[in-house]
């Protein structure tokens, strides 16, 4: 009896190898997502679009300090010629003046930060779509994006994912439309 079980035991075992070999092993891939957001068509039209929201604000910004510089140059050159008066008058508005530019700035950089964020965030959802179609197109079992401290050009599929990004890009239409990015 007991070498009954040991020839079952051993069958058992010389069968072990050749189901594990069946097996397929997992297949695993890394994304470079900054890198995509680098190159994607779609980041460029978000910042051509972001650009022609604000040219206008920014361009009566630069007026506002062209202006209040021409007032700086005019209280320097006459400083002379005017009052105590007139001077301190000067000085309280230039100083007026370079406070509310300053507020206006930051507003100005806020709006611009917030409204592009929210567009690469739209921009990273559609990277992340992208990213799974692919995986499912490769028959991937899993993809890392970040906490990756080596990665081969043999498990790297982020040129994959742009292509398919860029893809999409033509068939988008306006740049707030798309969805998603990420970057590196």
């Amino acid at each position: 009896m007991k070498i009954k079980w040991m020839l079952l035991l051993a069958g058992i075992v010389a069968m072990m190898p050749a189901s594990a070999q069946q097996e397929q092993p997992h297949r695993i891939a890394y994304v470079n997502v900054p890198w995509i957001l680098n190159n994607s068509p779609q980041v460029k039209a978000v910042e051509a679009q972001l650009k022609e929201t604000f040219i206008e604000r920014e361009q009566a910004l630069l007026e506002r300090q062209r202006k209040l510089d021409e007032l700086e140059d005019r209280l320097r050159d006459s400083r002379g010629s005017m009052s105590d008066a007139e001077v301190r008058q000067l000085e309280r508005e230039v100083v007026s003046g370079k406070r509310r530019l300053a507020i206006a700035e930051e507003e100005f950089q806020e709006d611009v930060a917030l409204r592009k964020s929210e567009e690469i965030n739209k921009l990273r959802r559609q990277i992340a779509e992208v990213i799974q179609s692919v995986a499912r197109e490769k028959q991937l079992d899993m993809v890392f994006e970040t906490a990756v401290v080596y990665v081969s050009d043999r498990v790297d599929i982020s040129q994959d994912v742009l292509a398919s990004l860029e893809g999409k890009s033509g068939q988008a239409g306006a740049p707030g439309a798309s969805s998603s990015g990420a970057g590196e």
